[in-house]
């Protein structure tokens, strides 16, 4: 066994065991809190149960598992939708009224006391080793709420949908794809959730009251109404990803070694369109991985096509075919160059054949398809730890952003990737990697010398244009700005999301600023938002459709979230 393959074990033992006693920890908390405000609950729930389609946010969830458990044995080997089951529960909690993150039993603070204390807080500032009270600020966000699940989903994707390309107006809706962790291979899930009535968070703040515009809906206040369809999943879901072209093919890649492709398309309909019981269309599995993998992506360009990459190292290129009911993935479309566990897969947003991979391995490999099984060029110790997420700018597409084990993040240049010594290097990749600079290459082993004469396999260590270090604990997920290209957001395990503009330069800090001046001191300028309030955070998206909107998950749930600040830099374009 691979020092990797006992890592990534270990790995996810731990998490399964912080699962457990997560939601033991979350059901003590909720019962805490119920006690302590339970006439307000009251009244916020007589309200809510007049528009609201999810049940009581302070039920106990996990009380219903076993009856889940009993139900789900005795569902048949061909995936019936299991969504009628009135004990899974799915819940919305608007971010009002949780204001406190942590320690929710203090007493509360008077406003005139906040007023006096509030600061700015990072935890690089703290002087003792006191846990200080965390209170969200609404004016930080145009909308924050929060969704409860039965068991955590620790990645995501965004379905895309037909309701429109660009939309910012409120009421908005959204839809995405899930998977879970449950504590047993036959409870886990594939829920596909709507997410409506989505309207701007209003500040808890009596004396804004009257700021409020005329012509904002007198609704805003409501909470989002959740609607979920759901089918049976062997195996925690590692990672899955939807079909950017069509919103009803996802895949999913399980802990059990299997690879999945569904087609949800019933599931969708059923939710302008009720129907009584589901089956979930499973269109292709395949095993021939021999372990399991977190790395899948699909091609933006050409419709079907497919990669997963596995922690053994090895990748395969998944071809369509029979109108997308079947896919050739064998032999011939296995690609293995790295050598530990591949981490992250990216195809190129401009050239159908090409993509990035990265791995524990500390390299990035770019490869073409057309050019054999060996890649084009190899970024060798890009990252001093293991690479775990990467991602290719949409827009500017010669970036490439990745992040890695130790809290760093990178970008890459590609057009600075010098070929002089390729000149048979295929043309169609000169016009994205044609200024290369390379830096001596006494380390490369005569092997790897002797494979770069002969497929062109360039091998370097360019420096990269941005380089930061702000994250404490791993990077789980990067992603760009679908629509600004110098934006980009990560989440790390240090519980802390982050966005950043990498346009912005130093002397565009505020400067009447006075909050926390040895905080700011210490400030990147092109930090932009930090958003906190999630324990072991796992994934974030960009919602293409909907600009400046995040959706983040992690081990107590997901958020969904957009930032003001993005809001005005966007009004002032």
């Amino acid at each position: 066994m691979s020092q990797n393959e006992r890592k990534r074990q270990q790995k996810n033992q731990n998490e399964k065991k912080r699962t457990k006693s997560l939601g033991n920890e979350n059901e003590n908390e909720k019962q805490n809190e119920n006690e302590k405000q339970n006439e307000k609950q009251i009244q916020i729930e007589i309200e809510n149960q007049k528009e609201l389609e999810f049940e009581d946010p302070y039920s106990d969830e996990f009380d219903n598992e076993k009856d889940n458990s009993e139900q789900e044995n005795e569902m048949e080997d061909d995936l019936i939708d299991d969504e009628d089951d009135e004990d899974d529960i799915i819940e919305v909690e608007n971010a009002e009224n949780e204001i406190e993150i942590e320690q929710m039993d203090e007493e509360p603070i008077e406003k005139n006391e906040t007023e006096e204390q509030t600061q700015i807080w990072h935890k690089d500032l703290i002087e003792d080793d006191s846990n200080p009270v965390l209170e969200y600020e609404p004016s930080a966000y145009d909308f924050l709420h929060r969704l409860s699940v039965e068991w955590p989903s620790l990645s995501f994707d965004i379905i895309p949908d037909n309701l429109g390309i660009i939309r910012n107006e409120f009421p908005l809706t959204f839809f995405i794809a899930t998977g879970t962790q449950a504590d047993q291979p036959n409870r886990n899930k594939v829920t596909l959730i709507k997410v409506s009535n989505v309207y701007k968070t209003i500040e808890n703040d009596d004396d804004d009251e009257n700021e409020i515009d005329d012509d904002v809906d007198e609704n805003l206040d409501e909470d989002p109404i959740i609607q979920y369809k759901s089918f049976q999943h062997y195996g925690s879901v590692n990672r899955i990803r939807v079909m950017p072209q069509s919103g009803n093919i996802l895949a999913t890649w399980s802990d059990q070694g299997n690879v999945n492709i569904f087609n949800t398309s019933e599931h969708m309909k059923a939710f302008s369109t009720p129907r009584l019981r589901l089956k979930a269309n499973i269109l292709q599995t395949f095993n021939g991985h021999g372990t399991e993998g977190f790395a899948i992506s699909w091609s933006p360009l050409k419709e079907g096509r497919f990669g997963s990459g596995d922690c053994n190292g090895g990748i395969y290129i998944w071809e369509p075919r029979n109108n997308m009911n079947s896919w050739e993935v064998n032999k011939k479309t296995f690609y293995k160059h790295h050598k530990q566990s591949v981490e992250d897969l990216q195809f190129s947003p401009t050239e159908q054949d090409v993509f990035a991979s990265c791995s524990v391995d500390k390299s990035i490999k770019i490869w073409d398809i057309r050019s054999g099984k060996t890649p084009i060029v190899t970024i060798q110790n890009a990252h001093q730890s293991d690479i775990n997420v990467i991602s290719w700018n949409p827009i500017t597409t010669y970036l490439l952003a990745s992040g890695s084990d130790d809290g760093n993040f990178r970008v890459w240049d590609l057009r600075i990737i010098n070929q002089n010594e390729n000149e048979n290097q295929n043309e169609n990749l000169n016009q994205n990697l044609n200024q290369l600079k390379i830096q001596p290459q006494e380390n490369i082993p005569k092997s790897d010398q002797k494979s770069n004469q002969k497929s062109d396999h360039l091998i370097c260590s360019p420096s990269p244009v941005a380089d930061f270090n702000w994250h404490k604990k791993a990077i789980t997920s990067i992603e760009w700005n679908p629509n600004e290209d110098t934006v980009i957001a990560l989440t790390s395990e240090d519980d802390q999301l982050s966005i950043w503009d990498l346009s912005l330069e130093n002397e565009q800090i505020n400067q009447n600023d006075s909050i926390n001046d040895q905080f700011l001191q210490n400030l990147p300028p092109q930090l932009l938002f930090i958003h906190q309030g999630q324990f072991q955070m796992k994934e974030l998206h960009w919602h293409k459709q909907i600009p400046n909107m995040i959706i983040s998950t992690s081990l107590d749930g997901f958020n969904f979230f957009k930032p003001e600040n993005l809001s005005s830099i966007q009004n002032n374009l």
